[in-house]
């Protein structure tokens, strides 16, 4: 059993999978293993996956026929990994070469954390340009370095490093009780932040990219309230699961409608859609 498994859900993802894939083999750490969980493509991402896989001993493929939601592949590639430590990498992103190395190091020397995350970046596939978003410096006191993680959290972190175990509870509450696919990046690492179980460096970077056009279906307004009510009821139920000191369960409960106002949907945009329909 390898110590570090990336789970890889894949769909139609052939004009940048090889750069990803190869990505991954320059990583300094060879304690890894890549599972690629295949969703039912339509192009040749299957058939470059299996490339890797046959010559190299650290990728591995899990194929599926027919296409099943992009959520559930995510929860896939966390299901079939049995390795004490687990990331999501998505097939168009890519890292340091030493990203596992140090988020690795990361957990096995901070026994405490659940959650080891680094620098994140971000490239804009349409324009060329790039961002980077410093890391917070973190308190070493519990109730500042929870108020410091809720402000200067990054989706990206959700590609961090974790530890199977407490991934794989975060995950099934999620999914209990905010079964939606937008903002559930955040919903999941609700309860790292708040714990708080985040270990941070900015000794290796990671890189998302944006830009793409994407076609989504039109989310009606009522569905977009549903969104931000659930996150907002699933961030409760992670502060009343941590034990907090009563007036810091106030405090973070009061401010969920904010956290939801900045990663589900704007409240400005719920009162406009209620208002023009």
């Amino acid at each position: 059993m390898p110590k570090v498994t990336i789970g890889m859900p894949l769909y139609n993802g052939a004009h940048l999978l090889r750069e990803g894939l190869e990505g991954l083999q320059r990583q300094t750490y060879d304690d890894f293993e890549v599972l690629i969980c295949e969703n039912g493509s339509q192009d040749a991402s299957r058939a470059i996956a299996q490339e890797f896989v046959s010559k190299d001993r650290r990728f591995r493929l899990a194929p599926l026929d027919e296409t099943i939601p992009a959520k559930d592949n995510f929860e896939r590639c966390l299901t079939l990994s049995d390795s004490p430590y687990f990331a999501w990498r998505a097939y168009d992103d890519f890292s340091a070469d030493n990203f596992i190395e140090v988020l690795a190091k990361g957990l096995d020397d901070h026994p405490h954390a659940h959650l080891a995350a680094c620098e994140a970046r971000t490239l804009n596939v349409t324009s060329g340009k790039t961002r980077v978003y410093p890391l917070p410096m973190l308190s070493s006191h519990a109730a500042t370095a929870r108020r410091q993680l809720l402000g200067g959290v990054r989706a990206q972190w959700f590609y961090g490093l974790y530890r199977r175990a407490a991934i794989t509870q975060a995950l099934r509450d999620c999914s209990v009780d905010f079964p939606h696919l937008w903002a559930s990046d955040h919903a999941v690492l609700y309860p790292f932040l708040i714990a708080p179980k985040t270990w941070l460096t900015d000794e290796t970077w990671f890189m998302q990219r944006t830009g793409f056009e994407r076609n989504y279906k039109p989310v009606t307004p009522q569905l977009e309230r549903q969104v931000f009510r659930d996150y907002v009821k699933c961030g409760a139920r992670r502060i009343d699961e941590a034990a907090l000191p009563p007036t810091e369960r106030l405090y973070f409960k009061a401010h969920l409608p904010l956290d939801a106002h900045r990663h589900a949907y704007r409240m400005t945009r719920l009162l406009r859609r209620a208002i023009l329909g």
